[in-house]
């Protein structure tokens, strides 16, 4: 306890009076009864933990001293209620009174930590194609976990928790999948992520090709690609079609992407040019030439450049050549002859029958259509004008004179009058009763 000392002299003579000083005793501390934190379990550095002690009484100049290692060597914070951030791992905290006089024994309390999410691909792919198929990407986690997952670029398309399937879609480039497991304590993890090329083979066959029969066309394909397979199994760097149809090719790349492309092939055939026969125009007849294989190109020797054009009277030698789509060429070629009227009508009837039996009643003449002003005069054997025509001989003759009385059966004599320069025709033609 607390004590006064005094001190005199006494000697043989007399005793003095005393002088004193005084020892303090301080007071010494007992530990606390406990040591406490606000959450025993915590996910791995989740916020922070408030440590707390009861009980125990502080001696002269104690403070409360925590420690997280049972060495107490280096202290992390002083006093009660004391927040501290959230351990990774377990952790057992110290706390003890440190004072003048002396340190108490420690209490401890102690934060366990659950265990620490860290999924994993179990199930990944790292290329992907274009307008491939779906991806399956799945993870592992702790028993009961469940994940959020997240996309740049394609399309999460079926999700399953720890798995789901992706459609990467037709968009080439670097994207990225990512996953985060959530265990059934509350305890979030980092991000798991992983970079997706999405990518492929391109391939372009061009256009569509024409050829003529008989020849053949070779088609060689570009793109970006290691192996090709065409519609016939073959596997060349090129492909030769000697006949119409669509030629396909199916590419590949290093990780077995593909991509597909076909083009039509067709065999033209050569124009076949058919202008006829070698023909006679007269008066003001005209002949359509038609140099067929419709949807052909064609060049004229009179310059025209359709597949039909119309020729006059007049002798000339008319040619076309024809070029199919292909390039395929043909030509043809026609005569037109000279007009002679003498042989333009040498072969028309010398006999008419007008008997109203309705067969060769008159006299037609079919070659009169191509002078639209011939004149035709019927003269009897004394050189008698006994019938004339009107002008382009619009009404057949029946064998009737000019006043429509029936002319007997005999030999006539006919001139006909082309009216265009040209000299008379003649001939005779008989009435059969």
């Amino acid at each position: 306890v607390t004590t006064t000392y005094y001190v005199r002299f006494e000697g043989s003579c007399d005793t003095t009076s005393t002088v004193s000083t005084t020892v303090y005793l301080l007071d010494t501390s007992t530990a606390p009864d406990e040591a406490t934190s606000d959450r025993d379990n915590i996910c791995p550095g989740d916020g922070s933990v408030i440590l707390s002690y009861a009980g125990g009484i502080m001696g002269i100049g104690s403070v409360a001293v925590w420690y997280d290692y049972a060495s107490m060597t280096s202290s992390i914070g002083k006093g009660n209620d004391l927040s501290v951030p959230a351990p990774v791992d377990e952790t057992t905290y110290f706390v003890r009174f440190e004072g003048d006089c002396d340190t108490s024994t420690a209490v401890s309390t102690t934060v366990h930590i659950y265990p620490e999410p860290i999924p994993a691909f179990d199930e990944m792919v790292e290329n992907a194609c274009l307008s491939g198929p779906l991806y399956k990407y799945s993870v592992m986690g702790q028993a009961g976990s469940t994940f959020t997952w997240s996309i740049s670029g394609g399309t999460i398309v079926s999700d399953h928790s720890d798995s789901v399937l992706v459609d990467w879609g037709s968009v080439a480039g670097i994207f990225q999948i990512a996953v985060i497991e959530n265990t059934i304590n509350g305890c979030m993890s980092e991000s798991l992520s992983l970079d997706v090329t999405v990518g492929g083979p391109d391939v372009d066959l061009g256009e569509e090709r024409r050829f003529c029969e008989g020849e053949s066309v070779t088609i060689t394909p570009t793109g970006n690609y290691s192996y090709q397979q065409w519609h016939d199994l073959s596997t060349g760097q090129s492909y030769t079609a000697d006949t119409t149809g669509l030629v396909s090719i199916t590419v590949y790349d290093a990780v077995g992407c593909t991509a597909e492309d076909s083009v039509q092939v067709t065999s033209y055939p050569t124009p076949v040019v058919e202008l006829g026969n070698d023909t006679t125009l007269c008066g003001a007849m005209s002949l359509i030439l038609d140099a067929g294989n419709t949807g052909s190109t064609y060049m004229w020797s009179t310059g025209e450049t359709t597949q039909q054009i119309e020729v006059f009277v007049g002798e000339q030698f008319i040619s076309v050549e024809v070029t199919n789509p292909a390039g395929c060429s043909g030509s043809g070629e026609i005569h037109i002859q000279p007009c002679t009227p003498e042989e333009f009508f040498a072969s028309i009837a010398n006999t008419i029958t007008p008997n109203n039996d309705n067969v060769n009643d008159t006299w037609q003449i079919d070659e009169a259509m191509a002078y639209p002003e011939i004149e035709i005069e019927i003269f009897d054997r004394w050189g008698r004008l006994v019938w004339r025509s009107s002008r382009g001989y619009t009404e057949n003759w029946d064998g009737r004179n000019m006043n429509g009385k029936d002319l007997p059966m005999d030999s006539y004599f006919w001139v006909i009058n082309l009216n265009d320069g040209s000299e008379l025709v003649n001939g005779t033609i008989t009435i059969i009763r």
